[in-house]
């Protein structure tokens, strides 16, 4: 079960955060499960977060432009 302050969290992030916001529990993972580790859950609990981090980011943020891209658009300009 969830501890208290995670539980008045998540209430929290529902009631004031500008967009979808989803609050996630490990159980059984310590603090710092982001760390190098051999334990199963924690690897498991690390892997799954930056999963997670990284749909976010590919959603939200807008790459920059390659080099070429740039070029391009640099050539499309001068014309």
């Amino acid at each position: 079960m969830p501890d208290a302050a995670c539980v008045e969290m998540d209430r929290t992030l529902r009631r004031v955060a500008p967009a979808y916001t989803q609050l996630v529990q490990y159980p059984g993972v310590g603090g710092n499960f982001y760390r190098k580790s051999s334990e199963s859950l924690e690897i498991a609990a690390s892997y799954d977060y930056w999963q997670r981090t990284v749909e976010w980011l590919n959603h939200y943020v807008v790459p920059r432009p390659t080099p070429l891209a740039e070029a391009w658009r640099h050539r499309q300009s001068a014309s």
